[in-house]
Formats: C-alpha cells, sequence, structure tokens
C-alpha cells in the first residue's frame, strides 16, 4: 500500500497508462467534476469549438510529461480559472473513447471567486445536487442534463447518488 497520497496517485498513473496501451489508445483525457458545497460545475461548450452547445465538466488532454492529477488541475485552471485541490476526493469513471483513455474524478474547490471562462466554453452553470436528485425543480437543470453526452449523464448519476447515500 503506497506510503501517501502522493505515491497513491503515481501508481494509479502508470496503471491508466497500462491500461490505456493495453487498449491501444494512443492518450489519456481527463475530466474534473468540480464540487463546491451542493453543487457541481458544468461549462458549455463555444459555439466555434467541436461539439457547440454540448455541456461537459472541464478537462482535456494529458501532455506527455504530466500525470493525470497534473493534467486535470492545469486543464481545469485553463478553463475556468479555478485552483483544485492537490489531490482529488475520489476517481468516479474511467472508459476509453474512439481515441483515448478518460479518467473522471471528483475535485473539491472551495474558492470559486475566481471563476472565468476560456475561450473553448461560453458559460457555466452551477448544478444543485437537490435539484438532480428530484428534491427540487429546476428547469435548467432538465435542459443541461438533456444536452450532456450520455457518459456525463453517468457520471452526474453517479455523484447524486455518492451524495445522497452520505445523507
Amino acid at each position: 500500500m503506497p506510503d501517501s497520497q502522493q505515491q497513491k496517485w503515481e501508481l494509479l498513473n502508470q496503471q491508466y497508462l497500462a491500461h490505456a496501451k493495453s487498449l491501444n489508445k494512443d492518450h489519456l483525457v481527463v475530466s474534473a467534476v468540480v464540487t463546491n458545497f451542493n453543487k457541481i460545475l458544468v461549462v458549455r461548450r463555444a459555439a466555434n469549438d467541436s461539439y457547440p452547445g454540448m455541456w461537459e465538466f472541464p478537462g482535456g488532454g494529458v501532455d506527455e510529461d504530466e500525470t493525470v492529477i497534473q493534467a486535470i488541475r492545469r486543464e481545469t485552471k485553463e478553463e475556468t480559472n479555478l485552483d483544485l485541490e492537490e489531490f482529488p476526493s475520489a476517481e468516479l469513471m474511467i472508459h476509453p473513447t474512439r481515441t483515448a483513455l478518460r479518467i473522471v474524478m471528483l475535485f473539491e474547490c472551495s474558492n470559486i471567486s475566481a471563476m472565468a471562462l476560456s475561450h473553448e466554453h461560453d458559460e457555466y452553470y452551477w448544478l444543485d445536487i437537490d435539484s438532480l436528485s428530484g428534491k427540487s425543480d429546476d428547469e435548467m437543470v432538465e435542459k443541461i442534463y438533456e444536452t450532456m453526452r450520455s457518459e456525463n449523464q453517468s457520471i452526474i448519476e453517479l455523484v447524486v447518488s455518492l451524495t445522497s447515500d452520505t445523507e
């Protein structure tokens, strides 16, 4: 068993790379499910970018000289100007895409006052977990959920179930 969080995530990073190679995927991509109290951050792809108008989580490709966690923290900073905690609270999903292996991790972010979108996204929204679990009614939540890819919908459902399990 690893001695520290750092060692744990370095070991997992090696496993992600080996898994991608075993699936003949040429790189890793990452996404951060950023939470702030009872809310989840989603960002909408800009009209001039790939998948225009789709809602997603911040993320992108892992550069050759960085780990998955470094990439998630860098991509989130570039896309939202938010600084994530040093380590994630959980690994939520690993799944192959057409060309890559995608790793999705849950991060808490206590200071969201610096929020600012990059050119890749044109809007952001903090989804209320109570609205997602049906405890309140928010039409915006339904619209966003409907424009997400199915794997991102599954991630939302997982976070809602994890949250309701702790209540």
